[in-house]
């Protein structure tokens, strides 16, 4: 599946608009499946996009301590700092 995504992904793009709840966008440094000009747009519409430092496209089974300290406030509900 992937190599597949990794072929279409830049030409059928995802449908950019706000999220209906408050939702995080947790990407992996260089994501192939979405471009920063898009990342940029979908927090300019009240995504909270955060983008893991040296992290690769599955970075919460890379580091999965790393992960859940990276998005804690969302698993705890508390604003991020």
């Amino acid at each position: 599946m992937m190599p597949q995504l990794q072929k279409t992904a830049p030409d059928d793009p995802f449908l950019v608009r706000a999220p209906e709840v408050p939702s995080t966008l947790v990407l992996a440094e260089n994501s192939f499946a979405v471009s920063v000009e898009t990342a940029s747009e979908l927090a300019a519409l009240g995504w909270d996009v955060r983008v893991k430092p040296g992290a690769v496209h599955v970075l919460h089974l890379q580091d999965p301590a790393g992960f859940a300290a990276f998005i804690d406030d969302v698993l705890v509900d508390r604003p991020a700092t």
